[in-house]
């Protein structure tokens, strides 16, 4: 016959007297014969009797403690100072802005010092302020649209060939260290989707007779003859000269979809290993000279 629910409770009272007070064997016994004879899970009544054993009576109340608040831990000493969170942030830059697993191994090769003893999640943690500085910047554009947009056929990155040389990708990339306003540099890049050969050109303005004379004279060394060009859908790219240009020369001109960077990857790609990579480093060993 099956206990009731009072008699259950009863015997998981008189289980719980003795089962902290039990050795660890002897509640493992305790556990298999309450199961057996109250039918609970094992899980469910070994909860029970440690639960039991809290309650206290009162004035006649059964009171059951609250669980006991969390521990205090105490706050470890901060062990790398602001001077070599700054040595930090500039190897950051350094090396491109890795995270922090492979910049802790890339440090040895570039700085002997207190950060060769720092962890990987401590670089990341120190570097979380910098790091979202940078993303910051990364949504700033100086890119119009071009007038001409409707003339320009728009081709996804699949459509381009990459099996032999003359499908060239053309951007422009500015200097501005995340600033919007005032004046800057830029850096014209052109690529070839077939052979990875790129183009570097600097360019003083985004105007678009700066940058049609800056392309031009890199479209001119380039190995092969150009068969087609891709831009983005900026006004330095899509105007009406560059077309007349494309037009004269047999040249399939188009362009990227509006906030689609990957269809112009290529270019994009050397954007970051030929240009920015190394503006950031120039920039970061200038901003070093005051730690050393």
């Amino acid at each position: 016959m099956a206990l009731t629910m009072q008699g259950k409770q009863h015997v998981g009272k008189e289980v719980s007297l003795r089962y902290l007070r039990a050795r660890k064997k002897e509640k493992g016994i305790m556990l298999q014969e309450f199961c057996a004879t109250t039918g609970y899970s094992p899980p469910y009544a070994a909860y029970l009797p440690r639960t039991y054993a809290k309650r206290v009576i009162l004035g006649g109340t059964t009171l059951v403690p609250t669980r006991p608040s969390p521990c205090w831990h105490r706050q470890r000493k901060h062990v790398y100072g602001p001077a070599v969170v700054e040595a930090l942030v500039w190897m950051y830059h350094l090396a491109g802005e890795l995270c922090g697993k492979r910049l802790q191994a890339a440090i040895p090769e570039l700085l002997h010092a207190t950060l060769l003893h720092m962890g990987s999640a401590t670089m990341d943690r120190l570097l979380r302020e910098e790091k979202a500085k940078g993303g910051n910047r990364k949504h700033c554009s100086r890119t119009k649209p071009g007038s001409l947009l409707g003339l320009i056929p728009v081709v996804f990155f699949r459509e381009l060939s990459t099996a032999s040389p003359g499908y060239v990708e053309v951007d422009l990339v500015s200097h501005g260290g995340g600033k919007v306003a005032g004046d800057r540099c830029y850096t014209l890049t052109v690529t070839d989707r077939c052979s990875g050969w790129t183009e570097i050109v600097p360019v003083s303005s985004h105007a678009q007779a700066y940058v049609f004379a800056a392309l031009t004279t890199a479209l001119s060394h380039l190995p092969s003859p150009v068969l087609v060009l891709h831009s983005d859908n900026g006004s330095e790219f899509i105007n009406d000269e560059l077309r007349r240009f494309c037009d004269a020369h047999g040249i399939r001109f188009t362009r990227s979809r509006p906030w689609h960077k990957n269809d112009n990857c290529y270019v994009e790609s050397k954007n970051w290993t030929l240009v920015r990579s190394v503006w950031d480093t120039a920039g970061s060993i200038h901003r070093v000279s005051s730690l050393t």
